[in-house]
């Protein structure tokens, strides 16, 4: 399969003048990483102050529910442990029948 796909030099500079419109300036990725970061410190930065000035509401911080996760991880096992329960709690059941019948026949 053929594509029309423009060159792009981006990990060397191509010596070829001809070759030259086609290089690109390798990305600058930490750079714009540190800037990211700190981007959210600042936001972390103002989030804390409107906080502590009394303007902001500290339910904003904690997340709605702390233990989704868990459930999200636990929920297989405790259908299967669910399942199990309910079956020994009907083989305990039906045990307790059994000894009534057989008090009733012996009576």
């Amino acid at each position: 399969m053929i594509t029309n796909k423009p060159l792009q030099f981006r990990n060397y500079k191509p010596t070829h003048p001809g070759l030259l419109p086609y290089y690109h300036q390798p990305t600058n990725v930490i750079g714009e990483t540190e800037k990211l970061c700190q981007n959210i410190v600042n936001e972390a930065r103002l989030h804390t102050k409107r906080i502590t000035n009394g303007e902001g509401d500290l339910a904003e911080l904690v997340p709605k529910k702390v233990n989704w996760d868990l459930k999200r991880d636990v929920e297989k096992k405790l259908r299967n442990l669910d399942e199990v329960y309910q079956s020994s709690i009907n083989q305990i059941i039906l045990k307790q029948q059994k000894k009534q019948k057989k008090k009733k026949k012996k009576a």
